[in-house]
């Protein structure tokens, strides 16, 4: 399967690694805010979306989409 990276966390980031990651592709979405990622990876709500918390949870339990901060996993 294909790997995409998106560099940048921030809303806009945030919900097209969502996307991307919905329609089947392992995503891994970087950003150098360790504070940011960690709250991503625990599905809390950093920015408002219409389902976006509630899209994101299925694809980080099955680790379809990534968050970190490690720049060597990318």
């Amino acid at each position: 399967s294909k790997k995409i990276t998106i560099i940048g966390s921030g809303f806009v980031g945030t919900t097209l690694a969502c996307a991307i990651s919905q329609k089947g592709y392992q995503t891994t979405c970087f950003d150098i805010n360790k504070s940011l990622i960690n709250k991503l990876k625990k599905n809390k709500e950093v920015y408002y979306e219409k389902n976006l918390k509630e899209s994101l949870k299925p694809l980080i339990d099955k680790k379809k989409l990534i968050f970190t901060y490690d720049s060597s996993k990318i």
